[in-house]
């Protein structure tokens, strides 16, 4: 049950649009059944009363935002919401792989999924200078694939990558395609149960690291990433192209698309959805 958007109190920020991330809204959900009723929402985008610019922090889907709520990020005069939502995504590749294990510049990278963590991650290695990407996905359409310069396919490249992203939290198919002494990266939260092959990590001295972006947390540090990461974005991407990675829905299509969300064969061609409030 969607509610409206709640009430702003004198000098905070109403909700402008909820980002909704595929994987995790459907995390949220699964775990209400046959257990309690929980708030939905990743992270929600709003306008700061006076300043006028954007700021988004991980409150419920419609709910308002406190300018001073210590997670919450700002966004540069003129951030358009596309791109807020595509710099948060990159955000958690660029904390992930702040990993010393990283810091070894490599040349090729698989990116493991196709949705808005994937996008992310391709972003980011995209800014590190890293030449050749791969996306391993079951989609059809990646619409940010090509003017990223990532090349898209469905099974294991034969040529292992020394830097293996998974965004998808099956990361089984990360270790058989990382190569000899290479690094892969858990960006998507895993499933609890998710196993990985001791022996193939083990035979091949692969590093597998955790990428959550809240390990170490320093909110100054994140914000100054988000910073960097905006001002990134406006200097390589231009408006319509990052708002094509973007599906706006409002009211009226909230449910249709909550039915999509739920196949994995009918899902938006776009990463990234916000769901707008007004």
């Amino acid at each position: 049950m969607l509610l409206p958007a709640s009430e702003a109190p004198p000098d905070s920020a109403a909700a402008l649009a909820s980002i909704v991330s595929p994987g995790t809204e459907l995390r949220r959900l699964r775990s209400t059944i046959g257990g309690e009723a929980r708030e939905a929402g990743y992270m929600t985008i709003a306008r700061r009363p006076a300043a006028g610019t954007l700021l988004l922090a991980p409150v419920p889907h419609g709910s308002w935002i406190d300018p001073g709520n210590p997670k919450a990020l700002l966004a540069e005069p003129g951030a358009t919401m596309e791109k807020v939502a595509a710099a948060r995504f990159q955000l958690i590749a660029a904390l992930g792989m702040r990993h010393p294990a990283c810091a070894a510049r490599v040349d090729r990278a698989l990116v493991i999924g196709s949705g808005p963590v994937a996008l992310g991650c391709c972003l980011e290695l995209r800014r590190r200078g890293v030449q050749h990407v791969t996306l391993l996905t079951m989609r059809a359409e990646v619409p940010y694939a090509a003017r990223l310069g990532a090349e898209v396919t469905g099974s294991l490249p034969r040529t292992a990558a020394p830097l293996v992203l998974d965004a998808t939290g099956e990361s089984a198919h990360a270790v058989q395609a990382v190569a000899e002494r290479g690094v892969v990266g858990l960006v998507g939260s895993p499933e609890p149960c998710q196993a990985l092959s001791a022996t193939l990590v083990h035979r091949a001295s692969v590093a597998v690291i955790g990428m959550h972006e809240l390990a170490g947390y320093d909110h100054a540090a994140y914000q100054r990433e988000f910073t960097a990461i905006l001002a990134w974005l406006s200097a390589n991407f231009d408006p319509a192209t990052v708002g094509s990675w973007c599906l706006r829905i409002g009211e009226t299509q909230v449910e249709p698309f909550y039915r999509r969300l739920g196949s994995s064969s009918d899902r938006p061609v776009q990463p990234i959805t916000l769901l707008e409030w007004c």
